[in-house]
């Protein structure tokens, strides 16, 4: 015989069940609408740039100057890793520059100083980089296939035709970008960029030509520059 209270407590026993197999499942978080393995760079820079000129010749007693200018940067790039960022790197520099102008030999047989000029340039690389991140750390290589520079200063170093005032083009194969720093975060989108960059290159023809008995023009710069970076 079943007494009534067993029978209530019976009864209730599917109605518990019923509950526990009818509640509905925890929903699954939601994705981050940033997605931080793929986004987009864009920076503007401003920075001071010091540039050492070697002059290369027959004459191995080639003299060096150095040279500072203010230029700025703009910069956009692509990051599908997380860690390692592979990127499209556009450099725009302008600006005005003293340089001096040598002449090759000098009645000793070195080379010397002629005179002072100033003028204004611009540069544009096209870079691959690579971009290694640890938390706001960052470290940088880029390799240039296209690199161009207008330089009014120039006239010491003309074309095969004598010609002094056209587009210099970098060689493919010198023509290098080594970098570290760090970011700043601000805004959730928006870092300030501290950067301490080295650059090498070397000039091998202007307007089309060669340069004058086939001279190329190596020069490195390495420079400090802050940049206002906006990822998204």
């Amino acid at each position: 015989m079943t007494t009534p209270a067993a029978a209530d407590s019976t009864a209730s026993m599917p109605s518990a069940t019923a509950a526990t197999a009818t509640a509905a499942p925890s929903p699954e978080p939601s994705a981050d609408p940033d997605d931080e393995f793929h986004r987009w760079h864009m920076e503007l820079a401003l920075f001071p740039m010091m540039l050492e000129q070697q002059v290369e010749g027959p004459d191995r007693d080639d003299k060096l100057t150095q040279d500072a200018t203010l230029s700025t940067a703009l910069s956009l790039g692509f990051a599908p890793l997380e860690w390692i960022e592979p990127a499209l790197w556009v450099q725009f520099d302008a600006g005005r520059v003293r340089r001096a102008i040598f002449s090759r030999p000098d009645a000793s047989g070195a080379t010397a100083e002629e005179q002072l000029v100033e003028g204004a340039f611009w540069e544009l690389w096209v870079a691959f980089l690579a971009r290694g991140r640890l938390g706001p750390a960052f470290v940088e290589l880029g390799w240039a296939p296209l690199m161009l520079r207008h330089d009014a200063t120039r006239t010491d170093l003309p074309n095969a035709k004598g010609e002094t005032d056209g587009v210099f083009e970098g060689s493919r194969s010198v023509a290098f970008i080594f970098a570290g720093g760090g970011s700043i975060p601000v805004w959730d989108n928006f870092d300030i960029t501290l950067r301490l960059q080295f650059r090498i290159r070397y000039l091998i023809s202007r307007g089309g030509e060669p340069l004058a008995g086939d001279e190329e023009n190596g020069q490195m710069a390495v420079w400090p520059y802050f940049g206002a970076h906006y990822h998204f």
